[in-house]
C-alpha cells in the first residue's frame, strides 16, 4: 500500500500543471504539441507504420468545428480544445472559398478517416485519393468520379459492354437500354407490354391511350397507367348525348351553344338565357351591347359620351379621352404646351425634343455639358461620362 501511495505522488509531479488543473490527459498535445507545423498529409504517407493507424471512407465524421466562432481564413474553431486550429489541407487538395473547408483537385476524390490508434483517438484527417478511371471510360464531369463511354454499364468499379436485349434501343444516357413502343422492361428484358382492346401504345412506352371515339372506363380511370397495363382498364365507346359534340381529338364530347354538361357527367341540358342575351359555347350566356348583367337579367345603360359601350356593360373611349370607371364616363385629354399625341404613350402626349415631362406639363430643358438627345425627350451622356439623374448633369468616369 505505501508503494502505491509513493506512486501516485510521483505522477503528479511528473504530469503538467495544467494538465492536473483539467483533470483530463489531452494525449494528442502530448504527441502532436500545438507548435508543430504540419505539412502534407498526416500521417507521413511515407511512413507505412503510421499510415496504419487511419482508416478511410467517403462518409464524412464529425470533426468538432463551429461556424458561430470567429477565426481567421482557414482555421476553424475546435470545441474540444476550446481555440481555433489551423484547417488542415491534404496532398492535392485546395481550401474552400469559405475558409473552413477543402475540397480535391480534378482526378481526386475527399475520403475522410478516423485515427485508430489509441494516443490518438477520435481524431479526424482528411485524404484526397487518386480517382481510378477504368477501361472505356472517362473522368466525370465533377471531376471525383468516372462515367462509361457510351454503350457501356456501370458495374461496381469497371465498364462492361452494354448489351441490348431484344425490342430496345440504347437510351439517351448512352449507358443504358429503353424498351420500345409496346415492351415493358422486366429483368433485364423487353417484355410484351398489355393494353386493353381499342387503345394504343404512347409512343416508345408501355403506357397506352384510349383510340379515338373510345374513353376510359368510370372504373379505370382513377387508376395509375401502370395497372391499366395489368389488365384493370377499359376503353368502351364514348357516348355523345343530344346536343353535345365529339371534340376533335375524339377523346370527349362538349355541348352545344346554349347548353351545359349536366350534374351526372354524361348528358347536356339547355340553359335559360334571358332577354337581351345570347348563349355561349362554356354553358353560359352574355348580354347583348348596351346591357350588363344583373343577376339573372340583363338590364339596359345609358350611353357614354365620347365612349362606345361593349358587351357587359363595358366602354371604351374616343381618341384623346381617358376612361373613368368610377363616374362612368369619358374624361377629355388635355395637350400641354410645347407637347404632341402620342397613342403609343401611357398618357397619350409626349414632349417636344428640347422639353422634359413634368406631371401634366412639358418643361423646357437645358443639355448640360457632355450631353446629347436621345429620342425626343431623353438624353445621354458622353463617352468617358455617366448620367448622374439626380443633379441632371454628365460626371467623369
Amino acid at each position: 500500500m505505501k508503494k502505491i501511495i509513493f506512486g501516485l505522488f510521483l505522477l503528479l509531479f511528473i504530469i503538467p500543471t495544467s494538465v492536473q488543473a483539467s483533470g483530463v490527459f489531452d494525449f494528442v498535445s502530448l504527441v502532436m504539441p500545438n507548435g508543430e507545423e504540419k505539412t502534407g498529409f498526416w500521417p507521413s504517407q511515407n511512413d507505412s507504420k503510421k499510415s496504419e493507424i487511419a482508416s478511410f471512407s467517403a462518409t464524412p465524421l464529425s470533426s468538432g468545428a463551429r461556424n458561430d466562432v470567429p477565426c481567421d481564413f482557414g482555421s476553424r474553431y475546435d470545441y474540444r480544445r476550446d481555440k481555433c486550429e489551423k484547417v488542415f489541407v491534404p496532398e492535392y487538395g485546395r481550401l474552400n472559398s469559405d475558409g473552413i473547408s477543402v475540397s480535391c483537385e480534378m482526378g481526386y476524390i475527399l475520403k475522410y478517416g478516423k485515427v485508430q490508434d489509441s494516443g490518438l483517438a477520435g481524431m479526424t484527417i482528411d485524404k484526397c485519393i487518386k480517382v481510378v478511371v477504368p477501361a472505356h471510360a472517362q473522368l466525370s464531369g465533377t471531376g471525383d468520379d468516372f462515367q462509361c463511354d457510351r454503350d457501356f454499364k456501370r458495374v461496381e468499379e469497371r465498364c462492361e459492354k452494354l448489351i441490348l436485349p431484344a425490342n430496345s434501343h440504347i437510351a439517351a444516357g448512352g449507358n443504358d437500354f429503353d424498351c420500345n413502343t409496346g415492351y415493358s422492361k422486366q429483368d433485364g428484358k423487353c417484355v410484351d407490354a398489355r393494353k386493353p382492346a381499342n387503345a394504343k401504345f404512347f409512343p416508345q412506352s408501355d403506357d397506352w391511350y384510349c383510340e379515338n371515339g373510345y374513353e376510359i372506363a368510370a372504373l379505370s380511370a382513377v387508376l395509375p397507367l401502370r395497372e391499366r397495363n395489368d389488365g384493370l382498364g377499359e376503353c368502351e365507346a364514348l357516348k355523345v348525348p343530344s346536343n353535345g359534340r365529339v371534340s376533335e381529338t375524339g377523346t370527349f364530347f362538349y355541348c352545344l351553344s346554349g347548353h351545359k354538361l349536366a350534374s351526372n357527367g354524361k348528358d347536356c341540358e339547355q340553359i335559360s338565357v334571358p332577354e337581351n342575351a345570347k348563349p355561349n359555347w362554356i354553358g353560359s350566356w352574355k348580354c347583348d351591347v348596351g346591357y350588363r348583367k344583373i343577376d339573372d337579367l340583363c338590364e339596359k345603360v345609358e350611353n357614354v359620351e365620347h365612349g362606345m359601350l361593349l358587351s357587359d356593360s363595358g366602354f371604351y373611349c374616343e381618341a384623346h379621352f381617358k376612361r373613368d370607371e368610377t363616374d362612368r364616363k369619358c374624361v377629355e385629354i388635355l395637350l400641354p404646351q410645347n407637347a404632341s399625341w402620342d397613342e403609343a404613350s401611357s398618357d397619350i402626349w409626349r414632349c417636344n425634343q428640347g422639353y422634359v415631362k413634368n406631371d401634366d406639363r412639358c418643361e423646357v430643358f437645358t443639355l448640360p455639358e457632355h450631353a446629347f438627345w436621345v429620342g425626343f425627350n431623353s438624353w445621354d451622356c458622353d463617352s468617358g461620362y455617366v448620367k448622374n439623374y439626380r443633379e441632371l448633369k454628365c460626371d467623369r468616369i
